[in-house]
């Protein structure tokens, strides 16, 4: 591979693939059947999940697909982010504190259009106004702080984590121009290191604050921008295909073993990049696929800020049909509606961005006012001030990551309940029947749509539970596991509704089969110390019985 110059046009493309998995992934991800995705931590009972649906539903395998690995659309946009800087630092080189100017006079104005249209969703959708909770998230987005703080970075609206990890890359882009322009591939090199030195410890350190992720700070996508500067900073260099194979092999041996899950972001980046040199280059100008890209990816920041806000109706939808072209179909709808919402939003954004730059331009008149002596000492003192703020932002980065306070560590405990019906837990069930034997067993009629699997469960602390539910199920008529009942698992009603698919496992009774689900529960602070309900949902209405029912959530 010769690495090219991306003109603008490449990068459009590039970043309209991006914006679209992006978005499609953040929809699609609520919608059944979803596998779940290795973005910020590992599970392999997710590329499992994955796996098996392909298996068992071949005609989900695009919404599977997309909802497994679209995520990755964030690595992309990371590379073209580093690659376009540099390009820009080469044509036009600038301070540390003129660059950060620039960068936030552009992100800026990108947050509040989301922030703006979030408002917006909440009054037409939902009819309500924003909580004190929502005041208080969106105040520490506004601060790029979400991610450093236990529980806040996918708080009120999941996507924007992304704008803390970019300040936290535009902070560090100068330092790491530098450092590969004058050391080139040794500095790459270093500069992953480090990042995977922090991936490592934040994977494998004993008790990590797991309401922090590194994958969504700095650190943790480092070698992905610097990617992106090494190759604007190599143009013309051949680079043999050797690694694009080795990447390959690297993304999926990480899907599979925790060992290789933080090289995978790397990996997947410099396959696609390697695709896209090929592809861009044989590609025909006027090709209408390619228009298509190029036209998202020219809009794709306001779709990226304002498309979260809005895809509840089109999850709810897609669960209420339940059919693979009701998915499609909602999928279709939504993206729909983000392009047309896409058009007054970039008008409210470049009108902020002129309005930024309009305040900019009056400080700028205002200090160049000021005698040499004034203008050294607030130079001076805000070049400390930021120097403070970096090593604070990191400090309190590492404290958050690394420390987990004494409340919650005590608070670590295990529900269990092992139902067999015989053990005084009637009351949290109906249709009690009892068979020739004298066994008793729970019968769920074909208008019983919701039946309580445990009582209630009060939720003290936010981050993740990890869940695994089995029992054995009884029903006349032989059926595939696309039509079992699904797990559902409530909150609040709105703050969190996840449902997940039951698969077969063995059976030592006869005539009964065992199914079970294991599963991730991601809570953030909307649902601390409320209370947490699991249902046996009968999406099919077929009459069933089931029994030894084993349900085990634990923090």
């Amino acid at each position: 591979m010769i690495i090219k110059k991306f003109t603008r046009d490449d990068t459009n493309v590039i970043k309209g693939v991006a914006i679209l998995s992006i978005i499609l992934h953040n929809l699609l991800h609520w919608i059944s059947p979803s596998p779940g995705e290795n973005e910020f931590d590992f599970y392999r009972d997710r590329v499992n999940n994955f796996i098996d649906g392909i298996i068992n539903c071949p005609l989900e395998s695009i919404n599977l697909i997309i909802s497994y690995f679209g995520h990755y659309g964030v690595q992309l946009f990371v590379f073209v982010s580093g690659m376009g800087l540099a390009y820009s630092m080469c044509k036009k080189p600038r301070t540390w504190g003129n660059f950060m100017i620039d960068r936030i006079k552009k992100l800026y104005p990108l947050l509040l259009t989301g922030i703006l249209f979030f408002v917006l969703a909440k009054v037409l959708i939902y009819n309500v106004l924003l909580s004190s909770y929502d005041n208080r998230e969106i105040g520490l987005k506004l601060l790029f702080l979400h991610t450093l703080l236990p529980d806040s970075g996918l708080s009120v609206n999941g996507p924007w984590w992304f704008f803390a990890l970019i300040i936290q890359l535009y902070v560090l882009f100068p330092f790491m121009f530098e450092l590969i322009r004058k050391y080139n591939l040794k500095a790459l090199i270093l500069l992953c290191l480090f990042s995977y030195t922090c991936i490592y410890l934040s994977q494998y350190v004993v008790n990590i604050n797991k309401n922090v992720y590194l994958l969504q700070n700095a650190p943790g996508h480092i070698p992905e921008f610097a990617l992106g500067i090494w190759f604007a900073l190599n143009k013309d260099r051949k680079v043999n295909n050797i690694f694009g194979f080795l990447a390959v092999i690297v993304f999926v041996l990480g899907n599979f073993y925790k060992m290789f899950f933080p090289f995978t972001f790397l990996s997947f980046t410099f396959m696609m990049v390697w695709l896209f040199n090929s592809a861009l280059k044989n590609e025909n100008r006027n090709g209408v696929v390619k228009r298509l890209f190029i036209y998202y990816g020219s809009i794709s920041m306001v779709v990226f800020a304002i498309h979260g806000c809005f895809r509840t109706p089109f999850v709810e939808l897609a669960n209420n049909l339940g059919t693979f072209d009701g998915k499609l179909l909602s999928a279709f709808l939504f993206v729909v509606l983000i392009t047309l919402l896409s058009l007054p939003a970039e008008k409210i954004y470049y009108y902020l961005v002129s309005l930024f730059d309009k305040i900019h331009l009056f400080i700028s008149k205002r200090f160049d006012k000021l005698d040499v002596n004034k203008k050294e000492r607030l130079t001076r003192f805000f070049s400390r001030a930021v120097q403070f703020m970096i090593v604070l932002f990191f400090a309190c980065y590492f404290f958050d990551l690394f420390y987990v306070p004494k409340h919650i560590r005590e608070s670590q405990m295990i529900y269990e309940r092992f139902s067999d019906i015989d053990n005084s837990v009637d009351e949290c069930f109906t249709n009690v029947k009892v068979d020739i034997d004298g066994n008793k067993y729970l019968a769920v009629d074909s208008d019983n749509t919701y039946v309580s699997l445990m009582p209630n469960i009060k939720i003290y602390n936010s981050g993740n539970i990890e869940s695994k539910i089995s029992f054995d199920i009884r029903i006349d008529n032989n059926i595939s596991e696309e039509d079992l009942p699904l797990v559902v698992f409530q909150c609040s009603d709105v703050d969190f509704w996840k449902g997940e698919t039951l698969n077969f496992v063995e059976s030592d009774i006869p005539g009964w089969q065992r199914v079970e689900i294991s599963t991730s529960l991601i809570f953030n602070r909307s649902i601390k110390n409320k209370i947490l309900k699991v249902y046996i949902w009968n999406k099919d209405n077929i009459p069933f019985d089931y029994d030894n029912i084993d349900v085990i959530l634990h923090y």
